[in-house]
């Protein structure tokens, strides 16, 4: 016999005797579980949680709607293959965003390739401007065909009063009228990536940016908005593949024509850039007086100049030529080997100067995919670890008996203890440290070693990772 017939009505369970006002923070917290609801096509509504509980009971029921906020925040996705569900997702959004109340709204939103659905859901969205706070928005191709979806923004409302962040992927059209900034008052975080972007109208819009990040074709482009960049932060730049060869030459061209300064930038990011590329950038970042903070290099693994020496390795006179505000770099990539750290290692033992600018960044991090020789399963490691003790002591990496193997150029006690290198920090997937590993390498080099990344963004554009409860 089932046990349902002993169980009390919903209204009777502990839960109904709570105070309303602490059952409702229950509720908004129990909306952030990365809960997913999937339409029979495949595309869904992250952090759904709250339709769920919609079925609990009557009282459950009035209280979650009754919460705007639950409302305020949206993540859909349109499956590329599930054009018989679209027009049903138009109608979800719709629903789930009208009963935000008021409220200030977060949308992520992936849209479909189909021009008709892709036009309805917008439209839906649209009606909803007025109280954009983020928008995240990603235009799906068509599966099988490498041919980007145009977005052109030109036919958006013109007002968007409250807009703070504005995340656009696709092959975007960025059409600026000569009043923009007084229609987007807020904007201070504009990304446009994964394709190219055309920008056209008045580049003055760009002033009151504090966080930019650009995939751009040609390298004048980047100078031309950068010159309008007087409030920047944080500045992220991707450009198509060869631009690097003509960025001096537009640079010289442009300068008397062009005067940048980007006095409050204190974060770079680089990516999918290979030597050149970056040896540009940060020519670019030395004429422009910036104060530099961070600095954030993520490696194109199929189109790279210099893949023989290593990742590190051509990196070493560039961290001798950073600023002295500099006080963290992070080197992302998907394929690290054994020999991207061992190179540079073995480098540094020879000459100690080719460290001097690398011992002086307080904070390193090592991002991304590593993968060990098939031969240092005891030991994955140990690559990893030759650097630091070569960076940190000049000296080889300790044998069985834990004492470090001196060369000729081994520091001095005085020079170790002025060092500036502080923190590393190795989130690498695949690289599994034992806890007396790290103790021991974070005593011997005073160091602090973690291996867990560290939380970055909204929670309201985290909702990519795998593992997650889903209901269909």
């Amino acid at each position: 016999m089932s046990l349902d017939i002993d169980r009390p009505p919903a209204d009777y369970t502990p839960a109904a005797k709570l105070p309303l006002e602490l059952l409702e923070e229950i509720i908004q917290h129990a909306s952030l579980l990365k809960y997913y609801t999937y339409s029979p096509g495949g595309s869904y509504i992250a952090r759904s949680f709250q339709l769920r509980l919609l079925a609990v009971s009557r009282r459950w029921r009035h209280i979650v709607l009754a919460s705007h906020r639950l409302w305020a925040h949206l993540h859909v996705s349109c499956h590329e293959k599930d054009s018989g569900g679209w027009d049903t997702i138009a109608d979800v959004i719709h629903t789930w965003l009208s009963r935000s109340a008021m409220l200030p709204l977060d949308i992520t939103v992936i849209l479909p390739p189909s021009g008709r659905a892709r036009s309805r859901i917008m439209d839906v969205l649209f009606a909803f401007a007025p109280r954009w706070r983020a928008m995240e928005m990603t235009l799906a191709g068509w599966p099988g065909l490498d041919i980007p979806v145009t977005l052109p923004t030109e036919s958006w409302p013109q007002s968007l009063p409250l807009l703070e962040k504005l995340v656009l992927h696709g092959s975007v059209e960025f059409t600026l009228t000569a009043n923009q900034r007084t229609l987007w008052p807020k904007l201070r975080e504009l990304r446009l990536g994964h394709e190219q972007a055309v920008i056209t109208g008045d580049l003055q819009f760009f002033g009151h940016l504090s966080v930019l990040s650009l995939l751009l074709h040609q390298p004048s482009e980047i100078l031309l908005v950068l010159m309008h960049c007087h409030a920047l932060e944080h500045l992220a730049v991707d450009l198509d593949a060869g631009w690097e060869e003509d960025l001096d030459a537009s640079w010289e061209q442009q300068k008397l024509e062009i005067h940048i300064r980007l006095a409050n930038l204190v974060s770079l990011d680089l990516g999918h850039h290979g030597n050149h590329d970056i040896e540009a950038l940060v020519q670019l970042a030395e004429r422009s007086d910036c104060p530099l903070a961070q600095l954030h290099i993520s490696y194109d693994t199929e189109n790279y100049p210099f893949r023989g020496d290593g990742w590190i390795m051509p990196l070493l006179p560039l961290f001798a030529r950073l600023p002295p505000t500099m006080n963290a770099v992070t080197l992302a990539c998907r394929d690290w080997a054994p020999d991207d750290f061992l190179i540079p290692a073995n480098a540094i033992l020879g000459d100690p100067n080719l460290g001097s600018g690398f011992r002086k960044i307080p904070s390193l991090t090592l991002e991304g995919v590593y993968y060990p020789e098939s031969e240092m399963v005891d030991a994955p490691a140990a690559p990893i670890f030759s650097l630091l003790f070569a960076l940190c002591l000049g000296s080889g990496l300790p044998g069985p008996n834990l004492k470090p193997q001196p060369n000729d150029s081994e520091s001095s006690p005085r020079e170790v203890s002025s060092r500036r290198l502080r923190h590393v920090g190795l989130p690498l997937k695949y690289l599994k440290l034992q806890e007396q590993e790290i103790q021991y390498v974070a005593e011997t080099l005073g160091l602090t070693l973690t291996q867990r990344k560290a939380k970055g963004g909204g929670d309201w554009d985290d909702d990519s990772e795998d593992g997650s409860d889903s209901e269909d």
